[in-house]
């Protein structure tokens, strides 16, 4: 066999070149045609996940509107949604899903009381378990207290309110007697302590 000559052997070198440059040419652009592919299934795949799925059928709504027209199409004319916490029913099942909710209850770490609200929790601890003294409104004005036991606030004498009759809280933590009482029998220190915490406690809160 003949040997191939020097100019033969570069011409076949430049040919081999030519087709390197077009397979990396072919490569970039089917690599960046994959990267904007997979970039889509990335996008639908989050959309999806934000989307409605029913869990009847599995279809998968972008709206709620939408969804619930679907799953209305599932419930029969008598169908209800029950509290599996009480007897409670509901029409729509999110309705049901919602009260749920107020099932939750947080408990203090201190003692076995629970509440519905971690506000609530919050001021609990504070007034029975780290001593601030906020009374409640009901106990101290000869009313009865809507809460009962459950009342965060304390059911102890607070002492009268500095500001008598003048006084324009509706829901004061003093007392506030008939007629005006004298300072000398107003509690002075625990009026100065307690004048800004019971600024920002309402005791509808409870």
């Amino acid at each position: 066999m003949t040997g191939k000559t020097k100019k033969e052997l570069q011409v076949e070198n430049s040919e081999l070149k030519s087709e390197l440059s077009d397979v990396k040419s072919k490569y970039g652009t089917l690599s960046e045609k994959c990267e904007n592919l997979l970039k889509k299934l990335n996008m639908e795949e989050a959309k999806r996940k934000k989307s409605f799925r029913c869990d009847k059928c599995d279809n998968i709504f972008e709206s709620v509107a939408d969804f619930k027209k679907h799953k209305s199409m599932h419930r029969s004319n008598n169908e209800t949604f029950k509290c599996d916490k009480c007897e409670k029913r509901f029409d729509e099942e999110w309705k049901m899903q919602a009260h749920g909710k107020t099932h939750k209850q947080y408990q203090c770490s201190q003692c076995d009381k629970e509440f519905r609200y971690i506000d609530t929790k919050d001021k609990h601890v504070k007034i029975h378990h780290e001593n601030l003294r906020i009374y409640c409104h009901y106990f101290n004005n000869k009313k009865t207290c809507p809460h009962g036991d459950n009342c965060v606030f304390l059911h102890s004498d607070s002492g009268n309110c500095r500001y008598g009759r003048l006084c324009e809280r509706m829901f004061c933590m003093f007392k506030h007697e008939c007629e005006d009482l004298d300072n000398s029998e107003i509690i002075e220190d625990e009026i100065v302590k307690n004048e800004e915490a019971i600024d920002i406690v309402d005791v509808d809160d409870v």
